[in-house]
């Protein structure tokens, strides 16, 4: 009897332990994510800069560039947000995040400098910004009413009436990201009209995938299987 006992103490203490290194090795990760976000923070109090640069450009220690994952103890790196966006400091925009899951989630700090957890569904949808590119995705087909609908609405792009142009911009966003592939098309168009409304429309397609966590964020209607980091 006295034998299980020590044997349960044992597996007790096992799992205290294990719980216990875990939960230091997560405070361990969330503290390395508050000093890039520190760090990011620092680079901008000067209000010269105001695009995102290369992590590289960014004064930072090296050792917060990596983490232990708790789960298998392996070295892992952080993922840093692509060169190219826009810095407000608000607290919609990831920054860095783990490249692997830590006990299902991904970890990761914010352009205000908060860091919270987040699903695998919501690391998908930042794919993009952290360069990571779609390898297979399945795509809604456009039926064939939907498209000729899209076209009637591109030319009412170009209506006299600025109410009907707005009318049929709305329309068109409301379809989806889907009609993409067809706008592109006409984004050179001779009449100025058009030409500036399909831009506009194609940049705020472009914004959803930027601003993933907003609350205003619809995700486009494609969904990645697979996803591959780009070197």
């Amino acid at each position: 009897m006295k034998r299980y006992l020590k044997s349960i103490l044992v597996i007790i203490t096992f799992l205290i332990i294990s719980v216990f290194a875990d939960k230091t090795a997560i405070m361990h990760v969330k503290s390395n994510l508050k000093s890039i976000g520190t760090s990011y923070a620092m680079y901008f109090t000067d209000g010269l800069n105001t695009f995102i640069p290369h992590h590289s450009k960014i004064d930072m220690d090296t050792a917060i560039l990596t983490y232990t994952h708790p789960e298998n103890q392996k070295e892992k790196n952080f993922l840093f947000i692509t060169p190219r966006y826009e810095y407000s400091g608000n607290s919609t925009l990831v920054i860095s995040v783990t490249d692997a899951p830590i006990l299902g989630k991904h970890i990761a700090v914010f352009e205000d400098g908060h860091v919270k957890n987040i699903s695998k569904d919501q690391f998908q949808r930042l794919a993009p910004t952290f360069g990571l590119h779609l390898i297979k995705t399945v795509e809604a087909k456009l039926n064939e009413e939907t498209i000729n609908d899209l076209f009637k609405l591109i030319e009412k792009l170009g209506a006299q009436k600025y109410k009907d142009r707005k009318a049929a911009k709305a329309a068109i966003l409301k379809l989806g990201p889907d009609v993409q592939k067809f706008l592109v098309k006409h984004q050179n168009d001779p009449d100025f009209e058009i030409k500036v409304s399909i831009k506009e429309i194609l940049k705020e397609f472009k914004q959803q995938v930027i601003r993933p966590l907003s609350k205003d964020f619809k995700p486009p209607n494609v969904l990645p299987t697979r996803i591959k980091i780009s070197h």
